[in-house]
């Protein structure tokens, strides 16, 4: 026995020097690319190919990198009118050093003599030529002329003809021009006859027919049929959604678009991880635990019911612990389509339970009534009517109002989102512009008298997404956004759930939740009251490191005002840090470092944060 395990620990040390020593030959004998020549090359320098390639004197040598370079070179010809470009490579070792060589045979460079066009009737000559967005005189590039095609091959799609077929040729029309042939097909112009449903057990057909874009008697249209894909997948009520077209006629002419469905199950119930960002009364992220349920499809109609229990946990550096800053309940009414037109409404009684470490804490009775039109695919306009009851034995809260608070308000709201990506945008942008008329009755409970103020809500929101310059694998992340209450009247009296707050892991990192601004100090102990008027701006480079692992760098700034005539440049406040951040289903759980630039005492110099998902 003693010798089979000696016998069998001497292999598996055997095997693990081998290997050891394999990957320690391996890793020390990198080879390294010393020179990278071309031959052959007249119309690009040395200069201009080194750009385009990924292989790198002082490199690693990666014979596959080669062959990317090799396409990456035809492209950059080809795309400057060398039809008939062809690039090979090689390179030579002189013992761990590598000398890459390209070899180009360049060819001769075509010029776009003409576009001409065959077979088409249904647009012009003209029409073709704009789509193509290709002057005559420039040098043959196949892939705008491909991308020119599809466009015109869309316009066929979107105007009655599936079956059209396009094909393209070139013609020499002398030593160094091109004749470009595109040849039409046009084929029949297909007419939606009937439309027929599969697979509905409890949604009624006529919450399917509303969410159509294409209707029977109209031509063929692919962007309508994938426009009216998507509605039916945004209402809530399937899983899956096909469209397909059946014969009617031999000739093709008039067909039946069939539209196969398989619908969720109308009663749910489920519980609720999440993240949350509250935009005016700022908890920094926090992690909402909740259980919920409802009925997606009332009466068959789309019309939904849910009821909502959320409990939210964040964790407060300043005492060391792990904080419950709020508690949500609510019952919520969706009318998908009011008087059948594409407008939301919703209905909501909620009460909220506030709890944070660095505000006021109250209980808050909302009921809301929400119009949701959806102007463009990008831009939608919100409306609200808005009734809530605050309630608070707060003595900072007290001192501030007096009372209680019964607000009533009414907003509109233009939101427009471009972003590529909601979890993690690397382009586009989110604008936002809100505004309501607020009109609200505090009642002092010392003196049963009460206040009524009236005032006009503003904010203004901008975020911008975009590649960074140096490296487009970056992420540069702006925001900016803006709030301002302007009062009616000689007493206005701001309840402090309306108020603006800033400071934290979403807003102004290096300054703790919400006490960046107007504050009050009680022995150990400090409240943010917050202000009328806030201003913000952040800039952040996000760099992705591997995997799902990200890191940051960031400059935040910003502050809050008790009146206008504090609001003075010179009084923002800024910070800068850095920080590391991990993608999950969730979104991002960042870890921030933030630096004041000019801390005021007793202010800490610096904050630690755990955020959930981007600061924005």
């Amino acid at each position: 026995m003693t010798s089979i395990g000696n016998s069998a620990f001497d292999k598996f040390l055997f095997i693990s020097i081998f290997i050891f020593t394999i990957q320690f030959c391996h890793a020390s004998s990198e080879l390294k690319i010393e020179n990278i020549t071309f031959r052959g090359n007249s119309f690009f320098t040395k200069k201009n190919l080194l750009k385009v390639i990924k292989s790198r004197v002082n490199g690693n040598f990666n014979s596959r990198l080669m062959r990317l370079d090799e396409i990456l070179i035809n492209n950059l010809y080809l795309r400057n009118g060398y039809l008939q470009v062809f690039v090979t490579s090689d390179f030579e070792r002189n013992a761990d050093r590598i000398t890459v060589i390209f070899d180009i045979q360049e060819g001769n460079r075509y010029l776009l003599n003409q576009l001409l066009f065959e077979g088409n009737s249904l647009i012009s000559d003209e029409e073709m030529k704009k789509r193509i967005s290709y002057s005559e005189g420039k040098p043959v590039e196949p892939q705008k002329i491909d991308e020119g095609l599809r466009r015109i091959e869309n316009y066929y799609f979107n105007n009655g003809k599936p079956f059209v077929k396009i094909n393209e040729r070139t013609e020499l029309a002398g030593d160094s021009l091109v004749n470009v042939i595109v040849d039409v097909q046009e084929n029949q112009t297909v007419i939606i006859d009937t439309i027929t449903f599969s697979g509905l057990v409890s949604v009624k057909r006529h919450v399917v027919k509303r969410e159509l874009e294409i209707k029977q008697g109209e031509i063929f249209s692919r962007k309508k049929i994938e426009n009216s894909q998507r509605n039916l997948y945004g209402t809530g009520l399937f899983n899956f959604v096909n469209f397909s077209l059946v014969e009617l006629d031999t000739a093709k002419i008039h067909m039946k678009l069939l539209i196969n469905v398989i619908e969720k199950k109308s009663k749910w119930v489920g519980v609720r991880f999440g993240i949350a960002y509250e935009q005016q009364i700022i908890y920094g992220g926090t992690f909402d635990i909740g259980v919920e349920g409802g009925h997606r499809n009332l009466f068959g109609t789309g019309r939904s019911a849910a009821l909502h229990l959320i409990q939210s946990l964040s964790y407060d550096f300043n005492r060391n612990r792990l904080i419950n800053p709020k508690n949500q309940y609510s019952f919520t009414y969706v009318e998908p389509k009011i008087f059948y037109t594409r407008t939301r409404g919703t209905f909501q009684i909620a009460f909220f339970q506030a709890r944070p470490s660095s505000s006021v804490s109250y209980d808050l009775w909302t009921a809301a009534l929400k119009i949701d039109r959806e102007i463009t695919r990008d831009w939608s306009l919100i409306g609200e009517i808005r009734f809530q009851d605050v309630n608070t034995d707060s003595i900072e809260l007290l001192r501030q109002s007096g009372g209680q608070d019964e607000i009533y308000s009414l907003g509109v709201g233009l939101i427009g989102d471009k972003r590529d990506n909601y979890l993690n945008p690397a382009n586009g942008h989110l604008t936002e512009v809100q505004s309501r008329i607020v009109y609200s009755e505090n009642v002092d409970i010392t003196s049963a008298a009460t206040t009524v103020s009236r005032f006009l809500k503003f904010i203004m929101l901008w975020n911008r997404y975009q590649p960074f310059t140096l490296n487009r694998r970056w992420t540069l992340a702006s925001r900016i956004r803006a709030g301002a209450i302007f009062g009616f009247g000689e007493t206005i009296r701001v309840p402090t759930t309306e108020r603006f707050y800033l400071g934290g892991a979403s807003s102004v990192r290096g300054y703790s939740e919400q006490l960046l601004g107007p504050v009050i100090y009680d022995e150990d102990d400090v409240t943010a009251i917050g202000g009328k008027y806030s201003f913000l701006i952040n800039l952040e480079l996000r760099i992705p490191l591997f995997w799902r692992f990200y890191s940051e760098f960031f400059v935040d700034g910003g502050n809050v005002w008790l009146d206008l005539k504090d609001v003075i440049p010179s009084t923002l406040k800024f910070s800068s840090g850095l920080g590391f951040a991990i993608l999950t289903p969730l979104g991002a759980i960042r870890f921030d470092y933030g630096i004041k630039w000019i801390p005021e005492p007793p202010e800490a110099p610096d904050q630690f944060h755990i955020g959930l998902s981007w600061a924005f």
